[in-house]
């Protein structure tokens, strides 16, 4: 969010305050309190609000946060007291509390209250839970779903009856996956049938306790613990072996449990220090979850699949920081930590006959190292200038072992002992340096420039592979070095009028990039890999040239009117033949506020936010021979015909024009929005507001291009890429408030929201539950609703 200029209605209260601390300095305590905007600043109202909020329709989407998720009334409070001595006229104490609670009547609730002694000590503990409300059109085959055993319902085929050509379930037929089987109904009608409904969320509950105290007047000591714990469901996606799989509901049950020190000693104003020490705890409830196999029969594994939930880990966190002020215009900040994390949790799997997994867990460990090093300084009147160096570094120190895993261990056949691999520990350091000042060349004009390095590097603990690189050396590219440019300008045009605009431009250049080699024909290792594509490179280790540019403007047309532009655009290009080419994105907006009267204001927005996103891709056949017959119809005739042989295909295959294809992926979002202000009925004991938005985002997915794909039977077709349905969500939300004040200690707020929402996604629209061969849909659907939600509350305030 950008920073605005506050309008005139906002700047006469501020000056509403300064006059009240003027009166406090000039007529003493006595005569001030009784100030009210002085008795505002030292002794604030307390409120109590209690109320109902209706909801007339249930919706998983419009509850996802703010735990109206269901149809139907619930009480609602808010709550926000203060008190203590120390807001007692003439008491001398420094004795304060305060108790404090936020829509205590849904599952959003949060409730925190505070105790201290001004200068001393104050103690403090907050409570808050936040539901998740994912989907409540998710459609479950399986029974058991928020439990770590999923089981197929009682109607479905029996094991024995799930594979072969003649069980009722095909599923080892690709092409007929849901063909009749000998009872006289498919499992396209059977699986939607025996499917049921349910909610998949989840519900985080987090209790925190803390303090600080004073042990002297430069020395002070503060610790904080805080426990979360997380239960529900979430959607997982599982393979059964093969292209068989399905989103399955995983259970979620773990505990984050974080306790913090910190001492901090003053030397002087110019002089501080802190040390601290951090601790987390993860445990997870989840070990592993497992589903019953709805395709095949495995008697080896019970005909069942096994997931693991995350693994329980600690870390232990040291931290130091610092400040010191060597000289009036000179002053260094550094603050660094050092974390070590753990984690010992023991394997699960389904041991088979030629497996081997080396000892009973990973012990995997890992230490990261940060530092940020600020040195600010103003060595002239109008400059200001900084510099920094900022470190990151990732060390993995977790044992390299060898692993010994089955093959085809969710089919039908027996797991057999099939993959032989170390795993090699991967570690990241970021280095970056970085150097800005800024000087006013006039009262209302400034320029800033800056320059910045980067450094990234990457290493792999591993054993010596000689005849696997990719084990030795996993990376394509080890070292990345980015330089990156700054300027900007500041001018205040008049009192009415001030603009900005800064420019960066970054390059980065990947160091020694190993472009793949490609399998001579006749080769089957690793065909069809992106590695096999000539000029593929992964965008995170490619070469990046980055420009980006921002512009605002905020201009006071009029005591009553107030405007905000801004304009975003930044844009990364890599170089590379194939994969990521171009992406990009530009945002605008236009914003402001009207003030019509001290008892009437509009205010109203628009923004255009656009990304891009462009892929070069190159298919390589899985199929290639030395020597291959000619198309049926030639190239250079400007068509992708088929080819008359269905096994084989040109030896042109790394230069035909025929193998590329791209997509873009383009993304559009457009929101306006009005809103108004009264407080001119009733004698000013009415206040009415009003707000409205609206909301389009649109998201297309577009391809060129096409491949071959072999028909089995003759030749090879061509097949031209189409583009994907796009992805659009329109959202209309309409408010309007009402709060009628009987006196100032009390009133009622009257509130209405309507908020409705039409979207389309072929993620969920274009797959049921048994759309697609060999996949077992989740049933769900776009998000689409349009709900009233209705609040009266009674507001008590007091001093």
């Amino acid at each position: 969010m950008t920073s605005r200029k506050p309008p005139l209605a906002l700047r006469a209260s501020v000056i509403a305050v300064h006059g009240a601390l003027a009166v406090f300095a000039s007529v003493g305590i006595a005569h001030a309190a009784d100030d009210p905007a002085v008795a505002e600043l030292t002794k604030p109202t307390n409120n109590v609000e209690i109320g109902v909020i209706y909801v007339d329709e249930g919706s998983a989407k419009f509850g996802e946060y703010n735990g109206l998720d269901d149809k139907g009334a619930r009480l609602n409070a808010n709550v926000d007291i203060r008190g203590g001595a120390g807001y007692e006229r003439d008491s001398g104490s420094t004795q304060r509390w305060r108790i404090f609670g936020n829509n205590l009547g849904t599952n959003a609730r949060s409730l925190g209250g505070e105790y201290s002694h001004q200068g001393s000590y104050r103690i403090r503990f907050d409570y808050d839970e936040l539901e998740r409300n994912f989907s409540d059109t998710y459609r479950s085959l399986w029974r058991g779903v928020g439990t770590t055993t999923l089981v197929l319902p009682a109607g479905y085929p029996a094991a024995s009856a799930r594979t072969g050509t003649a069980g009722l379930a095909n599923w080892n037929n690709v092409q007929t996956p849901f063909a009749t089987g000998t009872t006289g109904q498919g499992p396209g009608v059977l699986i939607p049938a025996l499917s049921q409904q349910a909610d998949i969320g989840t519900i985080r509950k987090k209790l925190g306790l803390g303090g600080e105290v004073n042990l002297t007047d430069k020395l002070s000591v503060s610790l904080n613990a805080r426990q979360e714990r997380k239960d529900g469901t979430k959607l997982t996606g599982m393979a059964f072996g093969g292209f068989r799989g399905a989103l399955l509901a995983e259970p979620i049950d773990s505990e984050t449990t974080i306790a913090e020190a910190q001492m901090r000693y003053t030397f002087s104003k110019d002089a501080q220090v802190g040390v601290g020490y951090n601790v987390s705890r993860y445990r997870n409830s989840v070990d592993t979850f497992t589903a019953e196999n709805p395709f095949a029969n495995n008697v080896t594994i019970n005909n069942r699949i096994m997931g693991n939930g995350a693994p329980d880990n600690t870390m232990h966190q040291w931290t130091l920081d610092g400040s010191w002020r060597f000289m009036p215009t000179l002053k260094l900040v550094v603050a660094g930590s050092r974390s070590t994390m753990k984690q010992d949790e023991p394997f699960y799997y389904q041991s088979v006959a030629g497996w081997s997994v080396p000892g009973a867990a990973s012990n995997s460990r890992e230490t990261q190292t940060n530092l940020v090093a600020r040195l600010t300084a103003n060595p002239m009147k109008d400059l200001d200038i900084n510099a920094a160096y900022k470190l990151d570094h990732r060390d993995n120190r977790s044992p390299i072992r060898t692993y010994v895993v089955g093959v085809q261990g969710d089919n039908t056949a027996t797991p057999s002992a099939g993959t032989t691999f170390s795993n090699v520990p991967l570690n990241r350091k970021q280095q970056t340096l970085s150097l800005d000042g800024r000087y006013n060349i006039a009262p209302a004009q400034s320029v800033t420039a800056g320059y910045e390095h980067i450094r990234i590097e990457r290493t792999a603990d591993s054993r010596n592979h000689p005849t696997s690189d990719e084990l030795s050396n996993p990376f394509a590219s080890a070292r990345a070095d980015e330089d990156v440019f700054k300027l900007g300008y500041r001018h205040a045009f008049s009192d009415a009028v001030t603009g900005q605009v800064t420019y960066q431009h970054g390059r980065r250049k990947a160091h020694d990039y190993e472009e793949p080699t490609v399998n001579a024909p006749g080769s089957s290792a690793n065909v069809g890999f992106f590695s096999e594509v000539p000029g593929f490179r992964q965008f995170f280790l490619n070469d990046r040239n980055r420009d980006k540019l921002r512009a605002t403007v905020d201009v006071q047309a009029s005591e009553q009117v107030f405007l905000q532009a801004g304009v975003d655009y930044i844009e990364d290009r890599f170089p590379a033949a194939y994969g990521v080419k171009k992406t990009g994105s530009q945002a605008f907006n236009l914003d402001g506020t009207y003030t019509a009267s001290e008892k009437l204001s509009f205010n109203g927005f628009v923004s255009y936010e656009t990304a891009k996103t462009r892929v070069e891709n190159y298919q390589i056949p899985v199929a290639r021979v030395a020597t291959n017959p000619a198309p049926t119809t030639p190239h250079a005739a400007g068509t992708c015909a088929p080819y008359s042989n269905a096994a084989a295909l040109p030896t042109d295959y790394l230069t035909d024009s025929c193998r590329q294809y791209s997509y873009q992926q383009g993304d559009n979002v457009w929101t306006v929005g009005l809103g108004a202000k009264s407080t001119q009925f009733l004698g000013g004991k009415l206040t009415l507001t009003a707000d409205v938005s609206y909301s389009r985002a649109k998201t297309n997915i577009d391809f060129t291009g096409g491949t071959y794909y072999s028909n089995g039977v003759s030749q090879n077709v061509y097949v031209l890429a189409q583009n994907m349905p796009a992805i659009t969500s329109t959202m209309t939300d309409f408010r309007l408030g009402a709060v009628y004040s009987f006196s100032k200690q009390s009133a009622v707020k009257f509130g209405w929201q309507h908020r409705r929402l039409r979207s389309s996604d072929p993620q969920f629209d274009l797959f049921g539950i048994t759309a697609v061969q060999a996949y077992i849909g989740p049933g769900m659907t776009s998000p689409n609703y349009s709900v009233n939600a209705v609040s009266v509350t009674y507001v008590h305030s007091f001093r």
